[in-house]
């Protein structure tokens, strides 16, 4: 048995091209952000993780570096788990949307993000072969995954058995924690965890 931790990545800048797709860093609040999670997830007290893995595109891996960097792994790309807006021509942070929310939910659940149109179907087949690629390949630990909240969504409607592929918008930097049994069972046992962002060293060494 091995725990999955879907974790979607930081703060990332607005972008746009009138030339070919964007691929946005993070921003300075993002990297801090990613520092503190990877601050958390190596903290005394928790799971070891034997392995990070990362979407291809920059905020998943600028986000993974840090948490790798503090276990001395390197990290492992995943073209699977990339988001469904891989090469489209522009990156619209959600909280500098001012557009009608509801409708632009309405339009993603249709494939269609900000112009850019995608196969809904085939995104959520593509990610959800990947992540169960990767817990394929480890039979029992804990194994990060830095990724996107749509690819979050899709393979948490994938073990919940929920009739929409989205249904929740999940937070930088949270963390969603699956436990995978060898038979194939899977058990959500957290979704869109944020507590690293409350979290410090100096503070849980003072709580001592």
């Amino acid at each position: 048995m091995m725990q999955l931790l879907l974790i979607r990545h930081a703060q990332p800048v607005p972008a746009s091209s009138d030339t070919g797709g964007v691929d946005p860093g993070l921003t300075p609040g993002g990297l801090q952000q990613a520092e503190r999670l990877a601050e958390f997830l190596t903290r005394p007290q928790a799971r070891e993780i034997q392995a990070v893995y990362s979407s291809p595109m920059a905020r998943a891996r600028e986000t993974a570096a840090p948490l790798a960097k503090r276990l001395g792994l390197a990290v492992e790309e995943r073209s699977g788990v990339a988001e469904f807006d891989y090469g489209a021509p522009v990156y619209v942070p959600s909280e500098d949307y001012t557009g009608d929310r509801r409708q632009q939910w309405e339009d993603l659940l249709r494939g269609k993000w900000h112009g850019y149109e995608f196969d809904m179907d085939a995104f959520r087949r593509r990610a959800v072969e990947a992540l169960e690629g990767i817990v394929g390949a480890h039979s029992n630990g804990t194994v990060a995954v830095v990724c996107h909240g749509g690819v979050i969504n899709v393979y948490l409607a994938h073990i919940l058995g929920t009739a929409l592929p989205m249904f929740f918008q999940p937070d930088y930097t949270s963390v969603s924690r699956v436990v995978a049994a060898s038979d194939g069972y899977r058990t959500l046992r957290t979704a869109n965890d944020r507590a690293h962002l409350h979290w410090s060293q100096p503070a849980a060494e003072a709580e001592r």
